[in-house]
């Protein structure tokens, strides 16, 4: 049987197919024969794809990218026309560093999604959701991460970019990152969230560094004080 037509069957199900999950490995299946014409196979899917939809279906296809080389970014064969009929596309990768799979948001037609990412855990057989931009960098700059974080917590105010970089000397030099590399991340993890950054034009434009959970263990303390005085 034609791996087109298996789907067709399923169509004739109507409304036995609500409420349906459907998983396709791979799309190339029902698309690549090696012929020329694989822009009408591609039609031809998707036209089923969306007969299943409309029929309360949640059809999930599994593409495989090809290899992927320095400099390139993971894609996968014919991905234009497969990203046009699409709602949403995501892209899964591994992190091997820290055992996590992410799922990365390439397209989000009706911005109802955000990327996620999964630590597998072998004794229950389960997914546990993890933070996403934590796993998605490699083991060195989350041991970076963190023990800028470490510092910024128990400085516990704002600190200057040249400061942050005097403190952080010694993981620097053991991790083998130059001031270069290490300013460009003290900027990623700031706008990533993992703590709070601000230029000040006043300072000859300094960059400052800190935690935000700071502010409000000082509000709390303060507001203690208060309770404990009345």
């Amino acid at each position: 049987m034609e791996a087109i037509d298996s789907l067709n069957e399923l169509v004739l199900d109507g409304d036995g197919n609500k409420g349906r999950m459907i998983v396709l490995d791979s799309g190339s299946h029902f698309v690549y024969d090696g012929t020329k014409n694989e822009r009408a196979k591609l039609k031809e899917f998707l036209d089923v794809i969306k007969i299943l939809r409309s029929q309360g279906a949640t059809p999930i296809i599994i593409h495989h990218s090809h290899r992927v080389r320095d400099g390139q970014i993971a894609d996968y064969h014919g991905s234009f026309e497969w990203k046009r009929d699409l709602d949403y596309q995501f892209l899964i990768t591994k992190n091997e560093e820290n055992n996590c799979w992410l799922f990365h948001v390439k397209k989000d037609r009706d911005n109802l999604v955000e990327s996620k990412a999964f630590q597998y855990e072998e004794e229950t057989i389960s997914l546990k959701e993890v933070n996403f931009e934590e796993s998605n960098i490699d083991q060195k700059e989350y041991v970076f991460m963190k023990s800028i974080k470490k510092i910024l917590d128990d400085i516990g105010e704002k600190i200057n970019q040249s400061e942050l970089l005097k403190e952080t000397r010694s993981i620097r030099q053991t991790l083998g990152f130059g001031e270069k590399r290490s300013i460009k991340l003290f900027q990623v993890y700031a706008k990533n969230g993992f703590f709070m950054s601000e230029r000040k034009s006043d300072q000859k434009n300094s960059i400052f560094y800190w935690v935000e959970e700071n502010r409000e263990k000082v509000a709390k303390v303060a507001k203690q004080n208060i309770k404990g005085e009345n």
